[in-house]
Parts: structure tokens; sequence; C-alpha cells
């Protein structure tokens, strides 16, 4: 198994992980629990933002991830892994600002593009 097949399972494994603890937070939310909903976001965003860096690493220091799919199969997970990578600082941001109103409505795009990144990124690799 290549090294650049061994990232791409490790991260699409974090992902899935993390998809469950974030929904488990935002029952969290819902419930009122916001101490443990800002703590699960914050070390789930850590890890995600840890293995976005990695990957930019490694696609820096020469790995091809590029010939484990097709190129549109590419371009179609990155239309949803790009924009992720903006959308969830942002509404941390607003989650901490306690924006209400702006966060929710930025967890809704964060969840679009969180789904399309999950599930091209299981899908497509």
């Amino acid at each position: 198994m290549s090294k650049e097949l061994i990232v791409i399972r490790l991260l699409q494994i974090i992902i899935s992980v993390n998809t469950v603890i974030f929904i488990f937070s935002i029952l969290q939310a819902k419930k009122g629990n916001i101490s443990l909903h800002k703590t699960i976001n914050i070390t789930l965003l850590t890890i995600t933002m840890i293995g976005v860096i990695g990957l930019v690493i490694t696609v820096g220091l020469g790995w091809d991830y590029q010939s484990l799919t097709t190129p549109f199969r590419m371009r179609i997970h990155r239309c949803f892994s790009c924009p992720l990578s903006i959308v969830l600082p942002i509404t941390t941001y607003f989650g901490w600002q306690r924006q209400r109103k702006k966060h929710l409505y930025s967890v809704y795009a964060a969840s679009f593009f969180w789904l399309g990144t999950l599930i091209t990124g299981i899908w497509f690799f």
C-alpha cells in the first residue's frame, strides 16, 4: 500500500469519527450544554486542521494523491473540501463571539461542505 493511500485512509477514518462526534456535539448544544459543545468542537476543529495542514505539507513534498482517483473526482472533492477549510474557522469564530444567528447560518454551510467532503472522500478514494 502506498504512503499516499495510507494517509488518505487515515484521513477517512478521522473525518468519519469526527462526523459522529460533531453530531453528538450539536445535540449537546441543543440540550443547552454549551460548555461541552465548545470543548468538543475546538478539539475536533484542531484535529481536522492538523489533518488538512499535514495533507498540504505532503503535497508540497511531492506526494502524488492524484494517482488515487481521477482528475474529475478530485475537482468535485475539492469543491467541498476547500470551502470547508474556510467555513469551519468562520463558524468557530462566530460561536466564540456568541453571534448565535451568524453561527447557526455558518453551521448550515459547514454541514453541507462537511458532508460533501466526507461522501466524496470516502466514495472517490
